[in-house]
């Protein structure tokens, strides 16, 4: 992921969810460059493998 989709996915993580960059930086990171979509929502997962949130797939577009 270049670093424009990388703060492509930041900006609309945060319109999506209505939370700080910090916590969106944190879950693209986590998602990383193959992010796992079921039902269509993007799993994010801590270092452990424990789900810490789903998010709409949508934030993959653009």
């Amino acid at each position: 992921m270049t670093e424009s989709e990388f703060n492509s996915r930041v900006t609309r993580l945060c319109q999506v969810l209505g939370c700080s960059k910090d916590l969106a930086t944190d879950y693209v990171q986590a998602m990383g460059d193959s992010p796992v979509v079921e039902h269509g929502k993007v799993i994010v997962r801590d270092p452990q493998g424990h789900i810490i949130a789903r998010v709409s797939a949508s934030i993959l577009e653009g």
